[in-house]
């Protein structure tokens, strides 16, 4: 053992001790309570086609919350949905459907009259049997 002949020693000894006992009980020494870090994303449901990062829910790659509620989630294919094309609202006009992200003619005869005795086919009036339209005309 040693001998500690001044009051500044003490003090220095008592300080390192304390120093000692609070690292102890605290994260460093094995016991007691132990720092630990949150997850931000512990208990956030984001729902379908999304991920929690940071506590934030993110949509995964092609899906959209179109009606920002996190309850179902990311819940459309901004891909496929003609009324959400490539992005939430993005609506594809009367005879288009959306592929791939973007809208494409599928009805050729969208604002096409052939009138009464015809019918459209692919973007040409066809007429119906029996009636023949020699002039071209069609109203």
């Amino acid at each position: 053992m040693f001998k500690i002949k001044s009051r500044l020693g003490l003090f220095i000894l008592a300080v390192f001790c304390l120093i000692l006992v609070i690292y102890l009980l605290s994260c460093g020494g094995g016991g007691g309570n132990k720092k630990t870090t949150t997850d931000p994303c512990s208990g956030v449901n984001c729902g379908s086609n999304a991920t929690c990062s940071g506590g934030n829910c993110i949509c995964n790659s092609v899906y959209g919350n179109c009606d920002n509620s996190w309850t179902n989630g990311c819940e459309v294919s901004l891909k496929t949905d003609s009324n959400n094309c490539n992005s939430c609202g993005s609506k594809c006009s009367l005879g288009q459907s959306c592929s791939n992200g973007q809208c494409i003619i599928t009805d050729l005869c969208v604002g096409i009259n052939c009138g009464s005795n015809a019918t459209c086919s692919s973007g040409n009036c066809i007429c119906n049997s029996n009636y023949d339209n020699c002039d071209s005309f069609w109203t």
